[in-house]
């Protein structure tokens, strides 16, 4: 699966990253900002995204609806609950921060089926 991270934080975003090509997945590109993951969104064809809901501050609602409006797939991963997100959830899985690898496998295979 070809996937694009979303996360502010560089060692986490690298982190995943060897993790998912680790497990066979093809990383696309990391953004850490709300512009460059909008960027990626329009400008990247990926199966699948992994994005951080807090991007240096600024809650990533932004990202959320881009991602909705082109049909993606992807997982909000996140230290809030969902009812402290300040952007609806739906059927997207939610990892936790933190969160393991067998977490984060789970939440692929959801988004595979």
């Amino acid at each position: 699966m070809r996937v694009l991270i979303v996360d502010d934080e560089l060692l986490v975003a690298q982190l995943l990253e060897t993790t998912l090509r680790l497990a066979g997945h093809n990383v696309v590109g990391i953004a850490g900002s709300i512009k460059r993951a909008l960027e990626a969104i329009h400008g990247s064809e990926f199966d699948a995204a992994i994005v951080d809901v807090n991007l240096n501050g600024v809650f990533a609602g932004e990202i959320v609806e881009a991602l909705r409006s082109k049909g993606a797939k992807f997982i909000i991963a996140t230290g809030y609950a969902p009812e402290q997100l300040p952007f609806r959830t739906g059927s997207e899985p939610i990892l936790g921060k933190p969160f393991d690898d067998q977490e984060l496998f789970r939440a692929m295979e959801l988004l595979a089926a």
